[in-house]
């Protein structure tokens, strides 16, 4: 991929993750102040109805409180002067009074200790009338809770009963009447208990008034401290412990369970619905009268599904703008990178093109940034490369002629060393048959040395000038059947190897890219120097390859035959021979090696007791680590 289209693609990402971060910092942010918006107007709106529930409740103990104090049960309780009817028909008149001022107050009495809790003054709320009860309708309450826990009271404590459904006689009164009754004990003078004033609260009335009704997207509820439901949008909800079946809020939201049990004040939860909350809460606050061990849940759940709307729409559109942000940035970018790029594009096809051999292009050199210092740098490499190829093209034409003048000189002083050697041998031959007696086999034997002397040097020279020109006229490359080029040179040999009573063994040789006339060179001098050099006869001549491919090792093997480790090294350096008392020139080896390294490869030698392993290797991988 080309550097200009990198550029793109990384700019246009680029730009696509920013506008994709700025969206989701607006989305992430904008949800989580709506959210923090909805909590906290819910919040505040449960605080708001708690704080005037509280001062319901406070004002009912104000009332308890005033009626205790008036002189006319106090009259009652210390024995007043005046006749009881008298006090009891002004008593009733307060009481008539309060009531008329209260619309949510259903009953208010005073009850005497005496005759088991009797009503002595009692006042009801009868529709939208308010009655006096006469003595006949008066009753004795003395076994019900709220008058025997009152009386347990110290003066000036409050009592707070449980809200719950009205009874009459023992049984729950339908319609349904809930109801909170609230009551101080009276002591007479001598502090004996002497009865109780009481307020019956219509709890109906009450929670309409100071709690509402769930209408729109608010619904209310008040629990108990056990959490059983005393107003609930669902009127079959209310009062389940009263009629043998229990509704609680911790059953319904579970996630309130653990506030109720502890001592928190508030707790606001997200509701959620099919797996989103979708806008609706629901903060759960503790309610506690002053003066009042009675512990209520107030409760308010919110939709806020118009804010949802609103929040959806707006993410909408902050969406659309996003998409064309994301568009335009990618326009941008990619503009941007072409401005920036195609320069760059210049000085690429400026290198392509001088690798061709053109040198025809414009450079932006007139640019003050980077691109100008490259472009005016390969300005300056281009001129470096044709003064570099301009001298290596001199040192080749030199270099060429010096090596024809040393292949002319090699030719000529070959021939001319061959020449007198030739002779030499040939008048050491005719002294070898002319001369004879004793003084004839001495000459003899001296003209057989200098016979072997001169063959020796003439086949010194031969494999010199095989040296010299090994590679010359090599240069095409083409597929050579290992296996059938090595029975073609064991052909050559087979009288010596049949004398020898050498044993022969081709492993599987593969087919290789390589020059077949010098692979032919190579093969015969590893084969004559097995021959030479093998001490014994029926010696074993193995032909080896081990993998394939560039990584074939290719060698062979023979017994017979060894070379210590110290010159091991050295084996293939030109003339070196470790075994005088063998004929040879030190040139076979040399040429293996010279062989080798015109296919790239690499040659060297394994021995080990009497064994000699020559392996090698046509073409050397790169960075080849491979253990020989």
């Amino acid at each position: 991929m080309k550097i200009a289209t990198k550029i793109r693609i990384l700019a246009s990402a680029l730009a696509l993750v920013t506008a994709l971060t700025v969206g989701w910092v607006m989305y992430a942010g904008y949800r989580g102040s709506i959210a923090s918006l909805e909590r906290e107007v819910l919040q505040q709106r449960v605080e708001a109805d708690v704080f005037r529930l509280e001062e319901a409740f406070n004002e009912i103990s104000h009332d308890i409180r005033f009626l205790e104090g008036l002189p006319e049960v106090r009259g009652f309780a210390n024995g007043s002067s005046r006749s009881r009817r008298e006090l009891g028909d002004d008593l009733a008149g307060t009481f008539v009074q309060l009531l008329k001022a209260k619309p949510h107050y259903a009953q208010v009495r005073l009850i005497g200790a005496a005759n088991d809790g009797a009503e002595l003054v009692r006042v009801d709320r009868a529709g939208e009338e308010v009655v006096l009860r006469g003595e006949q309708e008066l009753q004795r309450k003395g076994h019900r809770n709220y008058f025997q826990e009152t009386s347990g009271k110290l003066r000036g404590e409050i009592y707070y009963s449980e809200i719950d459904l009205n009874r009459e006689k023992g049984k729950v009164e339908f319609p349904k009447r809930p109801t909170l009754r609230v009551a101080m004990p009276v002591y007479d003078q001598g502090e004996a208990f002497w009865g109780i004033v009481i307020i019956n609260l219509d709890f109906q009335g009450f929670a309409r008034e100071f709690i509402g009704t769930s209408r729109e997207r608010f619904a209310h509820y008040l629990c108990n401290s056990s959490g059983d439901y005393l107003v609930h949008p669902d009127e079959g909800k209310v009062f389940g412990f009263d009629l043998g079946e229990r509704f609680r809020i911790q059953d319904d939201y579970p996630g309130f369970a653990d506030f109720i049990a502890s001592g928190d004040d508030g707790m606001t939860l997200a509701i959620e619905s099919g797996g989103q909350s979708d806008g609706l809460w629901f903060h759960l606050q503790r309610v506690k009268p002053r003066g009042s061990e009675k512990t209520y849940f107030y409760g308010v759940s919110a939709r806020f599904d118009e804010v949802v709307s609103a929040f959806k729409s707006t993410l909408f559109r902050t969406a659309l703008i996003g998409m064309l942000l994301c568009v335009f940035a990618f326009l941008g970018a990619v503009g941007l990178s072409l401005l920036i790029t195609k320069p760059i594009e210049r000085v690429a096809l400026a290198a392509r093109r001088l690798g061709e051999g053109q040198d025809d292009v414009d450079l932006p050199y007139q640019r003050k940034d980077e691109i100008g210092v490259l472009a005016s740098s390969f300005k300056d490499m281009r001129q470096s490369i044709r003064d570099q190829e301009c001298a290596i093209l001199d040192a080749n034409d030199k270099l060429t002629q010096a090596n024809l003048d040393l292949k002319h000189f090699s030719h000529i002083s070959s021939h001319e060393l061959r020449e007198p050697l030739t002779r030499i041998a040939g008048l050491a031959s005719l002294l070898e048959r002319e001369v004879g007696g004793e003084s004839g086999a001495a000459a003899n034997g001296l003209a057989k040395s200098v016979k072997r002397e001169a063959a020796s040097a003439l086949q010194q020279i031969t494999d010199f000038r095989v040296f010299s020109h090994l590679g010359a006229g090599a240069s095409v490359r083409e597929p050579v059947d290992l296996a059938a080029l090595v029975r073609e040179v064991l052909n050559e040999f087979q009288s010596k190897l049949e004398e020898r009573k050498a044993l022969v063994a081709l492993e599987d040789l593969p087919v290789v890219e390589g020059y077949r006339n010098l692979l032919r060179v190579l093969y015969r001098n590893l084969v004559e120097n097995a021959l030479k050099y093998s001490e014994r006869d029926a010696f074993s001549l193995r032909f080896t390859c081990v993998g394939s491919g560039r990584d074939a090792v290719l060698g062979v093997f023979n017994t017979g035959s060894s070379i210590l480790p110290e010159y091991q090294g050295s084996l293939f350096q030109i003339f070196t021979r470790f075994h005088r008392h063998v004929e040879g020139t030190g040139i076979g080896l040399s040429i293996c090696k010279r062989v080798v390294e015109c296919h790239s490869g690499e040659i060297w030698v394994e021995s080990k007791g009497d064994s000699v392993h020559i392996k090698f290797r046509l073409e050397e991988k790169e960075n080849d680590d491979t253990e020989n």
